[in-house]
């Protein structure tokens, strides 16, 4: 019987069944880096996950987010490959960074651009103060921002 503890009521068990979809996408994931960490996928496997934060509540996208920087802060050997679209993500990695659990050379970020049909990569690189180098679009991931400052400025009407 596979259950999982709940957050809001911890001495509660539920069934896995009865968690939703996410759990489907994040198992897996968690399950391959533990096991790269331990040594049991070989000495230099590669991970690739895409959108491993799919179906998942952004709380979850958090803790999935420190789940991939714990294998590698404990000496996971693998590469890890993840296509994502998560803000959520990408910002749990950025203060993985400045608590210094990861080191920029351990993070390399790609934005993907399509111009004319083809797809064109952007090497973002990271500082240690979880800051994006220049080649960063400066639209990414702005739309909570706006939406954040459009409610702000609704309630002071």
């Amino acid at each position: 019987d596979l259950s999982v503890q709940s957050d809001s009521l911890p001495d509660a068990r539920i069934s896995i069944h009865d968690v939703g979809e996410g759990i489907a996408q994040a198992l897996p994931v968690v399950t391959l880096c533990r096991q790269a960490q331990l040594g049991l996928l070989g000495r230099s496997p590669i991970l690739a996950f895409e959108q491993p934060e799919l179906h998942l509540h952004p709380r979850a996208e958090q803790q999935l987010a420190e789940e991939l920087v714990a294998c590698v802060a404990e000496g996971s050997t693998a590469v890890h490959v993840i296509e994502t679209h998560s803000e959520a993500l990408l910002l749990a990695l950025q203060i993985a960074l400045v608590q210094k659990r990861i080191t920029p050379a351990s993070l390399q970020v790609y934005w993907v651009d399509q111009n004319n049909g083809q797809s064109d990569l952007h090497n973002i690189s990271f500082d240690e103060a979880g800051y994006p180098s220049e080649g960063w679009p400066a639209d990414v991931f702005a739309e909570s921002l706006a939406q954040a400052r459009r409610l702000a400025q609704l309630r002071l009407s």
